[in-house]
């Protein structure tokens, strides 16, 4: 568990990939992107961009001897249902733009409608809005989106996708 501004902070830093092409996945197989932050400070921090046909995931990657700890910062679900909870609570360190988001979206259900997930403390991942209010665009292509996500998750690296050759495929 971390704190709200933690999280948003982890999300506002420049990342980077070691490599520039990647193949998209088919349905049923997830790509998964080891980043790193730009940032000296924050060197040891490692984050993954998970790429599947059902959603976008930026998480924080912990590695430590006894436990591996996994922290949705930002997730993407095309067409997707959702409801969102209750405000039982507001976390002390949250920002006032999300907090406002909060109390429109509070309760909002989502049915086959393309929403970010954020990671909100006390929360999780639980809570979602829709992609227009961060102006990421809803495009018709997996590769055009993804490309739309990296740049909204401040993934610095131009990064070239491409489909798996289906005549290769057995």
């Amino acid at each position: 568990m971390i704190t709200s501004k933690k999280a948003n902070l982890l999300f506002s830093l420049e990342k980077k990939t070691e490599e520039c092409r990647y193949v998209l996945p088919n349905p049923e197989e997830v790509l998964s992107i080891e980043l790193l932050s730009v940032s000296e400070h924050y060197q040891n921090e490692i984050f993954s961009l998970d790429i599947n046909r059902k959603y976008l995931t930026l998480s924080k990657k912990t590695f430590q001897k006894r436990v591996q700890q996994n922290i949705v910062l930002r997730r993407i679900d095309f067409n997707a249902g959702h409801i969102n909870p209750m405000i039982g609570y507001i976390p002390d360190d949250i920002d006032a733009r999300t907090i406002a988001l909060m109390k429109k979206y509070e309760n909002k259900r989502f049915q086959k409608e393309t929403h970010i997930h954020f990671y909100i403390e006390g929360y999780g991942e639980k809570w979602a809005f829709p992609i227009s209010e961060f102006g990421i665009i809803s495009t018709d292509t997996l590769d055009k989106q993804v490309k739309e996500f990296c740049k909204y998750c401040n993934i610095v690296t131009e990064i070239e996708f491409h489909q798996k050759d289906l005549l290769c495929m057995a």
